[in-house]
Protein backbone atom coordinates (compact mmCIF):
# COMPACT_ATOMS: atom_id res chain seq x y z
CA UNK A 1 0.00 0.00 0.00
CA UNK A 2 2.83 2.53 1.19
CA UNK A 3 4.25 1.35 -2.48
CA UNK A 4 1.52 2.31 -4.42
CA UNK A 5 1.28 6.00 -2.97
CA UNK A 6 4.47 6.51 -3.02
CA UNK A 7 4.27 5.69 -6.89
CA UNK A 8 1.09 7.50 -7.03
CA UNK A 9 2.93 10.92 -5.34
CA UNK A 10 5.73 10.41 -7.99
CA UNK A 11 3.45 10.30 -10.95
CA UNK A 12 1.77 13.43 -9.62
CA UNK A 13 5.08 15.16 -8.91
CA UNK A 14 6.38 14.38 -12.20
CA UNK A 15 3.00 15.10 -14.16
CA UNK A 16 3.63 18.95 -12.17
CA UNK A 17 7.23 19.32 -13.61
CA UNK A 18 5.77 18.85 -17.19
CA UNK A 19 3.54 21.02 -16.87
CA UNK A 20 6.20 23.70 -15.11
CA UNK A 21 8.20 23.26 -17.75
CA UNK A 22 5.74 23.81 -20.74
CA UNK A 23 4.79 26.98 -19.14
CA UNK A 24 8.32 27.81 -18.89
CA UNK A 25 8.86 27.36 -22.48
CA UNK A 26 6.00 28.71 -23.63
CA UNK A 27 7.10 32.38 -21.55
CA UNK A 28 10.74 31.77 -23.23
CA UNK A 29 9.41 31.46 -26.54
CA UNK A 30 6.78 34.31 -25.65
CA UNK A 31 9.24 36.96 -24.76
CA UNK A 32 11.93 36.04 -27.16
CA UNK A 33 8.91 36.48 -30.28
CA UNK A 34 8.08 39.55 -28.87
CA UNK A 35 12.10 40.91 -29.02
CA UNK A 36 11.93 40.62 -33.12
CA UNK A 37 8.51 41.19 -33.56
CA UNK A 38 7.34 45.14 -35.17
CA UNK A 39 4.14 44.59 -35.51
CA UNK A 40 1.81 45.46 -32.58
CA UNK A 41 -1.18 43.56 -33.44
CA UNK A 42 1.01 40.69 -34.05
CA UNK A 43 2.26 41.26 -30.60
CA UNK A 44 -0.96 41.39 -29.07
CA UNK A 45 -1.69 37.87 -30.62
CA UNK A 46 1.51 36.84 -29.44
CA UNK A 47 0.78 37.62 -25.72
CA UNK A 48 -3.07 36.23 -25.75
CA UNK A 49 -2.14 33.38 -26.98
CA UNK A 50 0.21 32.86 -24.13
CA UNK A 51 -2.04 34.11 -21.61
CA UNK A 52 -4.65 31.64 -22.86
CA UNK A 53 -1.76 28.44 -22.91
CA UNK A 54 -1.01 29.52 -19.07
CA UNK A 55 -4.15 30.03 -17.56
CA UNK A 56 -5.80 26.99 -19.58
CA UNK A 57 -8.45 29.67 -20.43
CA UNK A 58 -11.16 29.73 -23.13
CA UNK A 59 -10.92 33.79 -23.22
CA UNK A 60 -8.40 36.68 -23.43
CA UNK A 61 -8.31 40.37 -23.37
CA UNK A 62 -5.51 43.29 -24.21
CA UNK A 63 -6.16 46.73 -23.59
CA UNK A 64 -3.93 49.80 -23.65
CA UNK A 65 -5.10 52.34 -21.54
CA UNK A 66 -5.27 56.11 -22.57
CA UNK A 67 -4.56 58.11 -20.01
CA UNK A 68 -6.45 61.44 -21.25
CA UNK A 69 -9.93 59.77 -21.54
CA UNK A 70 -12.31 60.48 -19.08
CA UNK A 71 -11.55 61.36 -15.47
CA UNK A 72 -9.02 58.19 -14.88
CA UNK A 73 -8.51 57.04 -18.70
CA UNK A 74 -9.79 54.95 -20.55
CA UNK A 75 -9.34 51.05 -21.76
CA UNK A 76 -9.16 50.14 -25.60
CA UNK A 77 -9.77 46.90 -26.78
CA UNK A 78 -6.42 45.89 -28.74
CA UNK A 79 -7.21 42.26 -29.01
CA UNK A 80 -9.28 39.25 -27.86
CA UNK A 81 -10.17 35.47 -27.66
CA UNK A 82 -13.08 33.60 -27.04
CA UNK A 83 -15.33 36.88 -27.09
CA UNK A 84 -18.79 37.33 -28.92
CA UNK A 85 -18.20 40.09 -31.56
CA UNK A 86 -21.04 41.62 -29.09
CA UNK A 87 -19.09 41.51 -26.16
CA UNK A 88 -15.86 42.82 -27.79
CA UNK A 89 -18.14 45.46 -29.18
CA UNK A 90 -19.35 45.98 -25.49
CA UNK A 91 -15.81 46.27 -23.86
CA UNK A 92 -13.74 48.18 -26.66
CA UNK A 93 -13.79 50.91 -24.32
CA UNK A 94 -13.64 50.10 -20.70
CA UNK A 95 -13.54 53.32 -18.17
CA UNK A 96 -12.83 53.05 -14.55
CA UNK A 97 -16.40 53.50 -13.49
CA UNK A 98 -17.21 50.28 -15.77
CA UNK A 99 -18.52 47.68 -13.61
CA UNK A 100 -16.21 45.04 -14.82
CA UNK A 101 -13.46 43.40 -13.54
CA UNK A 102 -10.94 45.82 -16.06
CA UNK A 103 -13.14 48.70 -14.79
CA UNK A 104 -12.29 47.44 -11.38
CA UNK A 105 -8.58 46.55 -11.90
CA UNK A 106 -8.06 50.43 -13.28
CA UNK A 107 -9.69 52.12 -10.58
CA UNK A 108 -7.84 49.72 -7.79
CA UNK A 109 -4.66 49.51 -9.65
CA UNK A 110 -4.80 45.97 -8.54
CA UNK A 111 -5.77 42.47 -9.63
CA UNK A 112 -9.51 41.92 -9.83
CA UNK A 113 -10.69 38.24 -9.65
CA UNK A 114 -14.23 36.82 -10.05
CA UNK A 115 -14.48 33.20 -9.63
CA UNK A 116 -18.58 33.40 -11.01
CA UNK A 117 -20.21 36.20 -12.51
CA UNK A 118 -23.60 34.69 -11.40
CA UNK A 119 -22.17 35.13 -7.82
CA UNK A 120 -20.78 38.28 -7.51
CA UNK A 121 -22.69 41.04 -5.53
CA UNK A 122 -20.82 43.74 -7.54
CA UNK A 123 -21.98 42.32 -10.78
CA UNK A 124 -25.63 41.77 -9.89
CA UNK A 125 -27.84 43.49 -12.41
CA UNK A 126 -25.09 45.46 -14.37
CA UNK A 127 -25.49 45.02 -18.27
CA UNK A 128 -22.21 43.03 -18.39
CA UNK A 129 -23.31 39.99 -17.00
CA UNK A 130 -25.63 39.24 -19.99
CA UNK A 131 -22.29 39.91 -22.04
CA UNK A 132 -20.62 37.34 -20.12
CA UNK A 133 -23.69 35.38 -20.58
CA UNK A 134 -24.08 35.51 -24.13
CA UNK A 135 -20.28 34.92 -23.98
CA UNK A 136 -20.22 31.70 -22.08
CA UNK A 137 -17.79 33.73 -19.54
CA UNK A 138 -18.57 32.37 -16.38
CA UNK A 139 -15.20 33.23 -14.08
CA UNK A 140 -12.29 35.62 -15.01
CA UNK A 141 -9.88 37.94 -14.08
CA UNK A 142 -8.04 41.06 -14.58
CA UNK A 143 -4.68 42.07 -14.02
CA UNK A 144 -2.75 45.78 -14.58
CA UNK A 145 -0.13 45.89 -17.01
CA UNK A 146 2.40 48.31 -15.08
CA UNK A 147 5.40 49.62 -16.42
CA UNK A 148 8.66 49.53 -14.67
CA UNK A 149 8.17 53.34 -13.52
CA UNK A 150 4.82 52.18 -12.04
CA UNK A 151 2.80 53.80 -14.92
CA UNK A 152 -0.73 52.37 -15.74
CA UNK A 153 -0.33 51.02 -18.93
CA UNK A 154 -3.48 48.45 -19.95
CA UNK A 155 -4.82 45.45 -18.92
CA UNK A 156 -4.47 41.39 -19.24
CA UNK A 157 -7.56 39.67 -18.70
CA UNK A 158 -8.33 36.07 -19.17
CA UNK A 159 -11.57 33.85 -18.87
CA UNK A 160 -13.37 30.63 -18.48
CA UNK A 161 -16.26 28.96 -18.94
CA UNK A 162 -16.91 27.28 -15.52
CA UNK A 163 -16.53 28.68 -11.80
CA UNK A 164 -12.46 28.62 -11.58
CA UNK A 165 -10.52 30.88 -9.63
CA UNK A 166 -6.63 31.05 -10.90
CA UNK A 167 -4.06 29.37 -8.35
CA UNK A 168 -1.34 31.47 -7.00
CA UNK A 169 1.12 29.58 -9.23
CA UNK A 170 -1.01 30.53 -12.05
CA UNK A 171 -1.24 33.90 -11.58
CA UNK A 172 2.67 34.34 -10.92
CA UNK A 173 3.06 33.20 -13.95
CA UNK A 174 0.76 36.03 -15.86
CA UNK A 175 2.24 38.39 -13.76
CA UNK A 176 5.30 37.26 -15.45
CA UNK A 177 3.65 37.74 -19.07
CA UNK A 178 2.21 40.99 -17.53
CA UNK A 179 5.62 42.35 -17.16
CA UNK A 180 6.80 41.53 -20.76
CA UNK A 181 3.46 42.68 -22.08
CA UNK A 182 3.64 46.27 -20.18
CA UNK A 183 7.26 46.71 -21.71
CA UNK A 184 6.16 45.50 -24.96
CA UNK A 185 3.02 48.15 -24.74
CA UNK A 186 5.65 50.69 -23.14
CA UNK A 187 8.40 50.43 -26.23
CA UNK A 188 5.37 51.34 -28.57
CA UNK A 189 4.24 54.17 -27.27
Amino acid sequence: IEHKRDEEALRISQQQLARELEDMRLLHQTSAQLIYQDDPQALYEKILDAAVGLHRAEFASIQMLYPKRGDNGGLRLLAYRGYTPEGAAAWEWISADHVTTCGMALRTGKRCTVRDVESCDWLAGTKDVAFYRQSGVRSLQSTPLISRSGKKLGMISTGWKSVHEPSQRDLRLLDLLARQAADVIERKL
